[in-house]
């Protein structure tokens, strides 16, 4: 801290340090800098420490969303995004696929396991869309199931 004894203004010896300044409690006059130096890791140089940006299917998954810019998507985002987290959870315990299924069949899933009256795309091949539906509906109650999540609690209206 810098060697400051009195305030000018109001002869006070009271002061504190904030955001690397000083300041006299007494009235608020700025003293004088107290600036303090810390070392850190956080911000590693670029070319001695490569790291890759993190994969999170799920930020990439809302924006996808966002960009079907549908009201009712955006109404029940909450619950389309915690039920992604679900079944993006039990995906590698209740699931014999090698690869995550696309996000059209994951929001079609989705929206219509909620029951959303909104029509989206899903695969060309009708009988593998079924098929995945299928596959997504197990994981999805078997994960709820594991983690004790109501999956009532999600529909737009109970079935």
């Amino acid at each position: 801290m810098s060697n400051v004894n009195e305030c000018p203004e109001c002869r006070s010896t009271s002061h504190v340090s904030m955001d690397n300044t000083i300041v006299c409690t007494g009235c608020g006059l700025i003293l004088g800098d107290d600036i303090k130096y810390v070392s850190t890791y956080a911000l590693r140089p670029h070319y001695r420490y490569p790291t890759k940006q993190p994969y999170v299917r799920i930020i990439r998954f809302k924006k996808f969303l966002d960009k079907l810019k549908c009201s009712e998507i955006f109404e029940n985002m909450e619950k389309i995004l915690t039920l992604f987290g679900v079944l993006e959870m039990g995906f590698s315990t209740f699931n014999k696929r090698k690869y995550f299924w696309t996000r059209q069949m994951v929001s079609k899933f989705l929206s219509e396991f909620i029951g959303l009256s909104v029509e989206l795309r899903g695969l060309r091949d009708k009988q593998r869309t079924k098929e995945q539906m299928i596959q997504m509906k197990n994981v999805l109650t078997n994960t709820a199931k594991q983690f004790q999540v109501k999956l009532n609690d999600y529909f737009k209206t109970p079935p």
